[in-house]
């Protein structure tokens, strides 16, 4: 029975469950190195740089137990390269229509995984580009998924994730 529970379970996720990734995270620059409007860490070199934006979207429905990786797209329209030293993704917000007192629903359900490894991405000036014309490997790109918990998950399908982007990193010196 709990397999056969396992397995809608997890069809009813893959077919029902909608993840919407809103995101619009700037990376800044500062002086002191702190987050400005919460968005990425780095340091001032020169004139200030207009802030780089990250995208990304699930391609596929997600499964129980897996985690889909995000090709993020992250747009420099600045006049000279950044090197991006870190991004991290956290789930700002569930959006749960059937959860309910019996079958909740929260972040807790879910899993993120950040870039992994030594990041060190180049981004040239005034460009667009997603991870994979970057050339990082598919396996060390940021991911998110739904844990495989051992409670009632029923309360998720259907979900809507908004997640947020942080990044940090510096102007590239010539």
């Amino acid at each position: 029975m709990r397999t056969l529970l396992h397995r809608h379970l997890a069809w009813g996720v893959a077919l029902g469950l909608l993840l919407v990734l809103i995101v619009v995270v700037a990376l800044s620059f500062t002086s002191s190195d702190r987050s400005a409007g919460g968005a990425g860490i780095g340091r001032m070199l020169g004139p200030s740089p207009e802030p780089v934006t990250i995208r990304g979207s699930a391609q596929t429905p997600m499964t129980v137990g897996a985690l889909m990786p995000l090709n993020l797209s992250l747009d420099n329209p600045n006049e000279f390269a950044l090197t991006i030293d870190n991004i991290t993704v956290t789930v700002l917000d569930v959006e749960a229509p059937r959860a309910d007192a019996d079958h909740p629903c929260s972040a807790v359900d879910f899993e993120v995984r950040h870039l992994k490894g030594r990041v060190g991405l180049t981004l040239a000036a005034d460009s667009n580009d997603n991870l994979s014309e970057l050339l990082v490997p598919l396996g060390s790109w940021p991911a998110v998924g739904m844990l495989n918990r051992p409670v009632n998950q029923d309360g998720c399908k259907e979900s809507l994730l908004t997640l947020g982007y942080e990044a940090s990193g510096v102007r590239v010196r010539r």
